[in-house]
C-alpha cells in the first residue's frame, strides 16, 4: 500500500450543536503534512478510485466510485469565531458602504448593523442586519455581508449571503472567523 494516503471518518458537529446524521469520509494525502484531498458523506463509494494510485482507495476503504461524476458539495466546516468589534472609524466606513449598497435613502430606519472585524485578517469584516420596530418604510431582508478593505483603504461589499460562504471566498480561516462556518466543495478539494 502507498503510505502517502490515509482515510479518516469524521462526525461533524453542526451549527445548531447537533451531530450530523452521517459521518464524513475523508481521503488524506501526505506531502510534508497531511491534507484532505477528497471528502464525502456518501461513504466509501463516494470517493473516486482515481484520487490515489492504483487500488489505494479500494484497499483503504474497501470500495470506491469508479465514475468521475459526483455531487459538487462536500462538507461544511464549523469552528469558533475569531473577530473583534470595529473601531469607530471602521464601523462608520463599513456601515456607510453596506447602507449605500443595500438600501435606498430612508429604507434602513429599522435596521441595526452588527459589524465584526476578523482577527485572522483585519481586511475582512462581516455585517449582520437586525430589524427593529417600527417596520414602516423599511426594506426587510435576511443574510449577512462579507466586507473587504481594498488596497486603497476603502471598504467594499465582497459578497452577500443567507447561507454560509465558500471557505475559499477569502484567505484561509477568514470566513470561519467571521461566520463560524463555511462550505468546502469538490472543486476546492481537487485543487489541493
Amino acid at each position: 500500500m502507498d503510505d502517502h494516503f490515509a482515510t479518516a471518518r469524521v462526525l461533524a458537529l453542526e451549527a445548531d450543536g447537533k451531530w450530523a446524521d452521517q459521518p464524513q469520509q475523508l481521503l488524506l494525502r501526505r506531502a510534508r503534512e497531511w491534507r484532505v484531498i477528497w471528502a464525502t458523506a456518501d461513504g466509501p463509494s463516494g470517493i473516486p478510485c482515481r484520487k490515489a494510485s492504483a487500488g489505494v482507495v479500494r484497499e483503504l476503504l474497501g470500495n470506491c466510485d469508479p465514475s468521475s461524476v459526483a455531487a459538487s458539495l462536500v462538507m461544511a466546516i464549523y469552528g469558533p469565531r475569531s473577530n473583534r468589534p470595529p473601531t469607530a472609524s471602521e464601523r462608520a466606513a463599513i456601515v456607510a458602504v453596506a447602507r449605500s449598497s443595500h438600501f435606498k435613502a430612508g429604507q434602513d430606519r429599522c435596521v441595526r448593523y452588527e459589524v465584526r472585524v476578523s482577527k485572522v485578517d483585519d481586511r475582512f469584516a462581516s455585517v449582520g442586519y437586525t430589524f427593529v420596530r417600527p417596520y414602516t418604510n423599511c426594506l426587510l431582508g435576511n443574510g449577512e455581508s462579507l466586507m473587504e478593505r481594498t488596497a486603497s483603504g476603502r471598504w467594499r461589499v465582497k459578497g452577500d449571503g443567507s447561507e454560509p460562504f465558500s471557505c475559499r471566498y477569502a484567505p484561509p480561516g477568514v470566513i470561519r472567523s467571521l461566520f463560524s462556518g463555511c462550505w468546502v466543495d469538490r472543486e476546492d478539494v481537487k485543487k489541493r
